[in-house]
């Protein structure tokens, strides 16, 4: 009987509450993990980590509540441990404290494990460091997030989609090369690929050597049959510095300028900002020539052209400006 009570405690306080947490942190394209791996493996991380939300659970309701008598507790479990059950915790008050308690250890699991994966996610943590790296590997690949890792850092862009070249083995013996969209994916139970899903397909004729378009919405194809995949990457094409944001504060500036100049003309501190804003003005354009010319280094040579284009109508705004301040101020 004493084994069964302590063990129903274990599986109420310590198990439920660490299930919940790998359960919420194990979303998405990762949810396959929470049962990918064996059930004394499961068990015992549960543990680790229901051990760990119970003191959170504790402090909290310590600090919201009422602090938790170590008496109670310990009479509590010199009852458990003698095969009984005290008769005052089922006073209502009791039951109240307890189901309160409960409440905030679910609450907390629920919590911290959402928070865990949004945390791990959002800083790219399991990206940058293998030991938070989920086991849902092709996730990784299929969305362009291997750029993060080190092995990969020299694919640079915002990623937008994933097409995909797959050499398929049929039936009868033949290879055929389809191609897509990569749209989605499916992974077996042990967390392996499954299938992938391709949209807008088409097929390699070896015979007339050109891509026939497959008349599909979306080609489910088996990864068992694919002998190998080719990914490629499509990237957002980098957007142009903000040089008309840039451009509306040094107006500003210069137009705030005008009006210091006006209201205390030709004295030491009217100088003295000018100056400064000579400075400015003279860095602005530095940092500018250095933009085209020199520092092409984070940029390829056809977004770079591209981003230099589109700074034309903000350089002439800003030579507008200047010219109307100096008109106005001589």
């Amino acid at each position: 009987m004493e084994s069964v009570l302590h063990t129903l405690l274990i599986i109420i306080f310590v198990l439920i509450p660490g299930f919940i947490f790998r359960r919420a942190y194990f979303q998405g394209g990762f949810s396959k993990q929470f049962d990918s791996k064996s059930w004394s493996h499961s068990i015992f991380y549960s543990i680790i980590f229901g051990l760990a939300i119970e003191i959170v659970s504790i402090l909290v309701y310590a600090e919201f509540f009422e602090k938790i008598n170590g008496d109670t507790v310990s009479e509590f479990y010199q009852y458990v441990s003698k095969n009984k059950i005290p008769v005052w915790i089922f006073d209502i008050k009791v039951i109240y404290n307890i189901l309160t308690f409960f409440a905030i250890l679910l609450t907390t699991s629920l919590i911290s494990g959402m928070g865990c994966y949004h945390l791990v996610r959002k800083l790219k943590l399991d990206r940058k460091f293998k030991a938070l790296r989920f086991s849902n590997h092709w996730h990784y690949y299929f969305t362009g997030e291997i750029k993060d890792f080190r092995e990969f850092r020299h694919i640079k862009g915002e990623f937008q989609c994933s097409n995909v070249d797959a050499l398929v083995n049929t039936e009868d013996g033949k290879n055929i090369l389809y191609s897509g969209l990569l749209t989605e994916h499916t992974l077996c139970s042990n967390g392996d690929l499954e299938a992938i899903y391709l949209t807008y397909p088409k097929r390699y004729d070896k015979e007339k050597k050109e891509w026939k378009l497959i008349p599909s919405d979306v080609l489910i194809i088996p990864y068992s049959k694919v002998l190998n995949l080719n990914i490629r990457f499509s990237f957002i094409k980098v957007k142009p510095f903000p040089w008309i944001a840039i451009v509306f504060i040094i107006g500003v500036v210069f137009i705030w300028w005008d009006f210091f100049n006006l209201l205390s003309a030709y004295n030491f501190i009217s100088r003295l900002f000018l100056k400064l804003l000579n400075q400015i003005e003279w860095l602005f354009f530095i940092v500018l020539y250095d933009y085209i010319f020199i520092n092409t280094s984070e940029y390829e040579e056809s977004k770079r052209k591209e981003s230099i284009k589109s700074m034309w109508p903000a350089t002439l705004i800003l030579a507008l400006i200047l010219l109307a301040v100096y008109y106005f101020t001589y």
